[in-house]
């Protein structure tokens, strides 16, 4: 009796341990398969929690905008690399690809190439609410608000302050499931023009 008890103990063990490596995976996979918007959070597997607890942690991310400037005719490609803290429901490793839209406020009429004012440092604020069941489904909102030399908020007579405000819709794995996901994130970033393509 206790050799069978033992045999179904490590048959456990060796389950539970596969599916975590299958979610390792998942994930690694989710990471690397993005070609849209990609966050990744990678933080301790230890994490004990129940649901609707609150958890801190952070991460990175790496994301592409696609942009078009309908005055000019010019669709901007841009690359964004940001770091961010996380405050919400318990996450485990998380693998995330996003994709959504976004519209980038106060920019000066006056300006036919705006590569200047898409590259540059942001602030960054988002919250994000979804399902959560192994695999989480989450609608985002964020906004961002453009920084200038000085690290001060990005302002033009006229235009007003320049900020994007953003929607999206996220698919990925969680090590720590919950039945409701709820967070939001703060932190900094670094936007890039990787190139400027004549539409019309």
């Amino acid at each position: 009796m206790k050799m069978r008890k033992n045999r179904l103990f490590f048959k456990q063990k060796r389950l539970k341990d596969n599916v975590m490596r299958a979610i390792i995976v998942i994930a690694l996979i989710s990471i690397y398969g993005s070609s849209v918007i990609l966050n990744l959070c990678l933080v301790s597997m230890l994490v004990i929690a129940v649901n609707l607890a609150m958890d801190w942690k952070g991460g990175g991310y790496d994301q592409w905008d696609f942009l078009i400037d309908w005055k000019e005719g010019n669709l901007y490609v841009v690359q964004t690399v940001g770091a961010f803290s996380y405050l919400g429901t318990p996450t485990g490793m998380l693998g995330k690809i996003y994709a959504g839209t976004s519209v980038v406020h106060g920019v000066p009429g006056d300006v036919s190439d705006i590569s200047g004012l898409l590259a540059g440092s942001q602030f960054d604020a988002s919250a994000e609410i979804g399902l959560d069941a192994f695999a989480e489904v989450g609608f985002g909102k964020g906004f961002s608000v453009a920084l200038d030399s000085e690290g001060n908020p990005y302002y033009t007579l006229g235009a007003g302050y320049m900020y994007t405000t953003a929607n999206s819709l996220g698919f990925g794995p969680n090590a720590v499931p919950n039945a409701i996901e709820l967070g939001g994130q703060l932190g900094g970033s670094e936007s890039f023009i990787m190139w400027v393509i004549p539409l019309w």
